[in-house]
């Protein structure tokens, strides 16, 4: 279901560049293809559900095999086109995938040795700014500041999610998220 999730995803951004008359979009650099994007209603859609697909492919199919397929690089253009594109698309979609994929993606030289976990940070802590109450963003920079050692602040962020009331756009995706919160706190906890 995921690889045709990306492939479509794919198509779609091929269709989009197609149409604007660049089929070779995908060869161009983000910040170019940005450019070729820019006004076209369809491509931060195309772009940051391709990215999901290629993130949802990759957790699927393993790390390792998404590093050798560089879904990595792949998503992370994606995402460097879509915050070029729109920054606030999807409350900071753009800036919490690549923030995910520098936190969950292996670092193996050749292939994904851009990965930063500083990086990983950073960028999650843009998807904040965009939309602080967005429980998915929050949720990823707690598990971000986890790995990285920064337990506390972790544990304050998945209270905050478990605290709050979903909101009636994304209730099912809160629910969720708020789920997952009360694992990592309770998880946490027996590590202590």
């Amino acid at each position: 279901m995921f690889d045709r999730a990306r492939r479509a995803g794919e198509e779609s951004v091929g269709l989009v560049a197609g149409r604007l008359g660049n089929p070779d979009a995908r060869k161009l650099d983000p910040a170019a293809a940005a450019k070729l994007f820019r006004g076209d209603g369809d491509a931060a859609p195309a772009l940051f559900w391709t990215a999901v697909a290629w993130g949802q492919w990759s957790l699927a199919s393993g790390k390792m095999k998404a590093a050798r397929k560089r879904a990595a690089r792949r998503i992370r253009d994606d995402c460097l086109t879509l915050i070029a594109l729109d920054p606030a698309f999807e409350e900071g979609g753009g800036y919490r995938i690549l923030g995910r994929v520098h936190d969950q993606a292996p670092k193996v030289p050749l292939l994904t040795g851009w990965v930063s976990r500083a990086e990983a940070l950073r960028l999650l802590r843009r998807a904040i700014a965009a939309a602080p109450r967005n429980f998915v963003n929050r949720h990823f920079l707690a598990e971000a500041l986890a790995r990285s050692g920064a337990r506390n602040e972790a544990v304050a962020i998945e209270e905050g999610i478990v605290a709050d009331a979903p909101g009636p756009s994304h209730l099912v995706e809160e629910f969720a998220i708020q789920e997952a919160a009360r694992k990592n706190l309770a998880a946490w906890r027996k590590e202590n």
